[in-house]
């Protein structure tokens, strides 16, 4: 069985050899295809595309709402959107919740790519956790399996943390097959895990088999005693070539040179992976206020040397004296990851007419795929503080960067911003890489749980396809168009309905500081 890297590379193998390049311009624009209006509990603070879970050809998504009220407080619940001939479902296909008071199920949700070899992709959700006496808990995770009907209401494996407090759960992320035995695993964060005596975090591979994931993990460990070790993790692909799936794991207040300024840890897997000591390391040259680390993702392989890239975000990140936000890439090759940022993207990138203070600028990030034909990965960036100068009221946008052979272009092809004012902090939540409507074009994802229409905080996701181009300009895609090419943009017909998740009115005292030190990894 392949892995699904292997699938996902194919894939793109594919798209490169026939596709003609364009640009980001051409394929996306800022009317959403899809969008969902949530019913509060931070809907659309965790957003993935998870693969095609039900076997019908369409990937499909996750969303998350962690503290959703079903029937008690901040218990949580993850709703999954099968993909469709045109595009996600308009109601949630499926839906699962945490059960008790304080989970906060939905923490974090992920494609746990195919971990029982079945042929379906399947999803981790985490659940960082807290106890009905105000007692922290472990956390832990589930493996829902995927299958014809889609996931079942019991989970495959569910697994906790090992010590109390630990945020078991709180990142999760697919690794790919790390050790090489045909069965796709999982890596998971619990950067308050106090279980290694003098160590402050941990984070876990559990592997894949036939009946889900083993309950005997890998503990990834690093030796130093502070930085919130496995705040952020996730699937690197192949760093390094060696046939292998690697991870990242998140430290973002490392204190290796006395200033906590955060560091980012790569894992290579092989038969035999130990986690010891990470075979990478990175460390900011900032203190713990850059947030260096909070998120982590893969960038997939953005110059096509064969080596897949990793991204790094570091949402405070301070640039002529203000907390504007970066994020770096570091290449792949034989050895591992550069040394140093091969990349960096900063808000001032984005030129004189866009707002870039307090931008939140790598707050969230991911691997778009290829977006645009060449042959190249593209990545996004979230910034959910952005606002450009023609719609300073309008908060939040998602950053189009194009791969090529040095690595990723210096300013953005493309901006995404919100549909409109109520969408507070807009790319708070960024997922890309997949294709929801079956057309074989990328679609990328943007949420945000602070939508709020003036008396009521709901969270809201949109979605935006890939779209055909119309090169002769003349408004149709019509026979004179490069069927090839992507092109136009949104299809501006956008699906907008609210997602019925029960009648609980939401507390409209939201706001972005009540939990500002959370990146993407929770």
């Amino acid at each position: 069985m392949k892995s699904s890297f292997g699938v996902f590379r194919s894939c793109l193998i594919i798209i490169a050899f026939f596709a003609v390049p364009q640009t980001f311009a051409d394929i996306y624009e800022s009317v959403p295809d899809w969008v969902r209006i949530g019913d509060g509990g931070d809907f659309g603070k965790s957003v993935a595309m998870v693969g095609d879970v039900n076997g019908d050809g369409y990937d499909d998504l996750l969303i998350g709402a962690e503290t959703k009220k079903v029937d008690v407080e901040d218990e949580g619940e993850v709703y999954l959107f099968f993909g469709s001939a045109t595009g996600p479902t308009i109601a949630f296909a499926w839906s699962a919740r945490g059960g008790e008071l304080r989970t906060f199920f939905g923490s974090s949700v992920a494609g746990a790519g195919d971990v029982n070899g079945d042929g379906f992709a399947d999803i981790v959700l985490g659940a960082k956790g807290d106890s009905d006496l105000g007692h922290l808990t472990t956390g832990e995770i589930r493996l829902y399996t995927g299958s014809v009907e889609g996931p079942g209401s019991t989970a495959t494996s569910t697994l906790f943390g090992m010590t109390q407090g630990s945020w078991f759960g709180s990142s999760v992320a697919g690794a790919g097959d790390v050790d090489g035995d045909g069965f796709d695993d999982v890596v998971v964060g619990a950067p308050f895990d106090s279980s290694m005596k003098g160590k402050n975090g941990a984070a876990y591979i559990y592997r894949g088999f036939e009946g889900g994931l083993l309950g005997v993990p890998t503990v990834l460990t690093h030796p130093t005693p502070l930085g919130d070790f496995g705040y952020s993790v996730a699937g690197a692909g192949d760093v390094n070539g060696d046939g292998y799936a690697d991870v990242i794991v998140g430290q973002p207040e490392y204190d290796g040179s006395g200033v906590q300024g955060g560091a980012v840890h790569i894992y290579f897997g092989s038969a035999d992976v130990s986690g010891d000591a990470p075979d990478w390391s990175f460390t900011s040259d900032q203190g713990r206020q850059a947030k260096f680390a909070d998120c982590v993702r893969s960038a997939g392989d953005v110059n096509g040397d064969g080596f897949d890239d990793i991204l790094v975000g570091a949402w405070r990140y301070h640039v002529e004296g203000q907390p504007r936000g970066a994020a770096f890439l570091f290449l792949g090759s034989e050895d591992g990851p550069s040394t140093e940022p091969d990349w960096i993207g900063y808000p001032t990138n984005f030129g004189p007419d866009y707002g870039i203070s307090d931008s939140f600028y790598g707050l969230s990030l991911d691997s778009a795929g290829d977006v645009d034909g060449d042959g190249l990965d593209d990545v996004i960036v979230g910034s959910a503080g952005w606002a450009s100068a023609a719609h300073p009221e309008v908060f939040g946008g998602i950053f189009l960067y194009r791969g090529s052979e040095h690595g990723l272009k210096t300013t953005p092809e493309l901006i995404v911003e919100p549909p409109d004012q109520p969408w507070h902090e807009f790319g708070r939540a960024v997922a890309g890489a997949g294709d929801m409507n079956g057309d074989g074009l990328v679609d990328i994802v943007g949420g945000t749980p602070y939508h709020n229409d003036g008396d009521v905080t709901h969270g809201a996701v949109a979605v935006y396809f890939g779209a055909e181009s119309d090169d002769d300009d003349d408004g149709d895609d019509d026979e004179d168009d490069d069927d090839d090419a992507g092109g136009s943009g949104g299809s501006g017909d956008d699906e907008v309905a609210d997602v019925d998740v029960g009648d609980e009115e939401s507390d409209d005292s939201l706001r972005a500081q009540d939990d500002d030190s959370c990146g993407c990894g929770c």
